[in-house]
């Protein structure tokens, strides 16, 4: 833990801890030193404020023709922008993330810690302040265009042709984000004692200043003598435009032939072409968060008036200075591509920092299906359902960057490709009238992202004690399971509807990130060009396959119009699904585990609920939507001592209007999120040294109540 103790002297009237004074890992420090030492904290507490100007374009067009009687050709065509500008402003608290080199030179006092191990809440000095401003143009823009051919060839024989293009293209020409910085603060403070709202004070600066003020802050092209030298310490300009491309094509037919009236067969062929094409570019000095230090030049101007360069905002009830990106852009234009008098701010694709976000994906997937349906009954009762098989074979060629090599920058390629077989069988039966038993089995597959399979994976990181990199993999296999379906439903009359149903998935494999040991040489990188041994190994984090797991449930639904209600009330009615699920995935929890723990399946909540209620009347209509969904886990970090990180229980209340003046004109008021219920997401901890917190926040944030008004218009 970074967090410097004077073997745990609680004193406000304290100078700067020397970087002798060391944490958890030091068998010297006893008693509170250690007590301290090894607690639990947040690693960069911050607010964030979120400001987004967006708007959207949405166009869409169909047109049919049927030149015989046999035949109907179709085209449809969707157009659609998306565009934002995002400002982005934080203040926080740096010194708390560091975690090497010896240099915490954090000194605490007036603190609490609790008995899973955290320390909940402190005040501490010497403590780096930093506040920031990210600005973000962003533009994405879709288009799609089917044409689909319909044709009857006689009373039996029909068939269906599809062919379709899509697009989908993100620009993110700016993404910029300055920093301003505050060394040595005196009177830092956080109080986590009400997980959901933390307070924090930021003191005051070696100036006698606070964050609301200009002297409190300053602009660091170089960090001042005596802080620590880490690569991100001195104020930041980040330039980072990027973007992606998302590519989609398909063609496929069709056929279907009547054999009986009880028996009709079903076949087919396609081919699917997915490509995934994605850029960063980052400034061109050459290096990782050292690049991104802001220039003498700079520093000394917006130092000379940080007022001019800088604006005031509020958030959490604190009032503090942030970079004022508008003035800074126009009297230094960082924006330009260009080496000019205040610095270099050309950008490229082959930064170290970069490399790992230039990455081409293609995937084809062609495959072919043969489907028997059927229908008949036995004694008396009605039965339908249809059995069949798909077989796919997918064809994959990614690419990525990879630098630090003896041959400088290469370009990772892998081909390959796997077929799969997925039968599936369906079937439902009549025993009474208006009651339906449905049972169903089938092999299911989905493919890994292509984010996941890219090589490369951009620099090695050599410089720490623990060499690490990060890469995809190529050689995933998709996610496949074994799934059985059970579901009972009755219409007791036209308008109601009950269901029960039960589920099983048999996931006969997973994917998850996993760290491992493994040669340098092996991924490429010549151990020499780095000044270490022939034989240096490192800690490759990459996505692998595990062994998945059982998923079961069941789920309860039901719909009802309330006629039986007098008056006005006789036009409401309502809609209610409950699902209750029970996963044990199997997963690595430890860079070196050989044995694997269970856990629930990311994502998925063991239980929810809806519950909609709505009012149809001649012309008002209305309805209030009312959605539960239990805590579940969201993603997987092993080897951290936080294995798992999750996401809060949610309840969430919509509501939406219409009033139909005429036939042709209908006026639409929709409310989301009308409660404001926050996404707070949380750490599970399970440490060595015996912290036990499950519960303790990551973030916590609330978007807003969200309110449209529109009109629909039919002619």
């Amino acid at each position: 833990i970074p967090i410097c103790t004077n073997q745990g002297v609680n004193s406000a009237n304290r100078g700067r801890c020397n970087t002798t004074e060391v944490h958890a890992q030091n068998p010297t420090l006893t008693g509170e030193a250690q007590r301290i030492s090894r607690a639990l904290h947040p690693r960069i507490p911050r607010y964030s404020h979120f400001e987004t100007d967006q708007k959207r374009l949405g166009l869409t067009g169909s047109l049919q023709v049927r030149p015989f009687d046999s035949t109907l050709l179709t085209i449809d065509a969707m157009h659609a922008t998306f565009e934002a500008n995002r400002d982005e402003w934080e203040i926080e608290a740096i010194s708390f993330s560091r975690a090497r080199n010896g240099l915490p030179q954090t000194d605490i006092y007036n603190y609490e810690i609790d008995d899973e191990g955290t320390l909940i809440k402190g005040t501490f000095n010497d403590v780096d302040i930093r506040s920031e401003h990210r600005f973000d143009e962003l533009k994405t823009e879709f288009n799609q265009l089917n044409f689909t051919w319909d044709q009857n060839w006689s009373d039996r024989f029909s068939s269906k042709v599809l062919i379709g293009s899509s697009k989908s293209q993100l620009k993110n020409p700016e993404q910029t984000t300055f920093t301003f910085e505050s060394y040595d603060v005196d009177g830092y403070s956080y109080d986590y004692s009400d997980m959901t709202a933390p307070k924090f004070n930021y003191g005051t600066s070696s100036t006698g200043c606070t964050p609301d003020q200009a002297c409190y802050w300053t602009y660091a092209a170089t960090v001042p003598s005596g802080q620590p030298e880490l690569p991100g310490d001195a104020s930041l300009i980040r330039l980072r435009p990027q973007g992606v491309t998302n590519k989609f094509d398909t063609a496929k037919i069709d056929l279907k032939y009547d054999l009986t009236d009880n028996f009709t067969l079903k076949g087919g062929v396609s081919r699917k072409t997915y490509v995934f094409t994605s850029f960063e570019a980052r400034r061109t000095l050459n290096g990782a968060s050292a690049d991104e230090n802001a220039s003498g030049a700079i520093a000394t101007a917006i130092n000379g008036d940080i007022t001019k360069y800088s604006q005031t905002v509020s958030v959490g009830g604190n009032t503090y200075l942030i970079p004022n990106l508008d003035a800074i852009r126009s009297d230094f234009d960082y924006n330009c591509n260009c080496t000019n008098q205040w610095g270099q701010f050309t950008v490229n694709t082959t930064n170290a920092g970069a490399r790992g976000n230039n990455r081409y994906a293609k995937e084809v997937s062609e495959g072919w299906f043969v489907q028997l349906d059927f229908r008949g009954d036995v004694a008396g009762i009605p039965y339908r359902g249809n059995i069949g098989t798909r077989e796919v074979e997918t064809s994959l060629n990614v690419r990525g960057l990879r630098g630090g090599t003896s041959n400088g920058i290469e370009v990772v390629s892998v081909e390959r490709s796997y077929k799969d077989s997925l039968p599936s069988f369906n079937l439902t039966v009549e025993p009474f009238s208006n009651l339906f038993i449905r049972v169903a089995a089938a092999k299911t597959m989905a493919r890994p992202t292509l984010l996941q399979m890219v090589p490369g994976g951009g620099d090695l990181d050599a410089t720490s004690a623990t060499k690490t990199v990060t890469t995809g993999n190529p050689y995933l296999d998709p996610v496949r399971a074994n799934t059985q379906d059970l579901s009972i439903e009755w219409y007791p009359d036209r308008d109601t509807l009950v269901t029960l149903a039960f589920f099983r998935k048999d996931i006969k494999t997973y994917i998850q990130s996993v760290r491992s040991e493994i040669l340098m040489t092996e991924l490429g990188y010549d151990p020499l060009d780095y000044g270490l041994p022939a034989n240096q190994t490192v800690q490759r984090t990459q996505p692998i396959n595990t062994p998945g797991g059982e998923l079961k449930g069941w789920e309860l639904s039901l719909q009802k119009p309330f006629t039986f209600l007098p008056g006005i009330l006789s036009r409401t009615g309502g809609i209610f699904n409950y699902t209750n699920v029970d996963s044990d995935i199997e997963y690595y929890t430890s860079p070196t585990a050989t044995t694997t723990t269970r856990e629930k399946l990311l994502g998925l909540s063991p239980k929810a609920w809806n519950t909609t209620i709505y009012y149809e009347g001649p012309q008002v209509s209305g309805r209030v939507a009312f959605a539960y969904r239990d805590s579940y886990l969201s993603a997987l970090n092993p080897g951290s001592s936080a294995d798992f990180w999750g996401k809060n229980e949610t309840f969430n209340i919509d509501a939406q209007i219409s009033y139909k003046v005429n036939n042709k004109l209908t006026f639409i008021f929709e409310g989301i999120n009308l409660t404001n219920e926050p996404d707070d997401r949380f750490v599970a901890y399970n440490t060595p040294y015996g912290n036990t917190a499950q519960d303790l926040l990551y973030d916590y944030s609330e978007s807003g109540r969200q309110f449209y008004l529109g009109f629909r218009y039919k002619h």
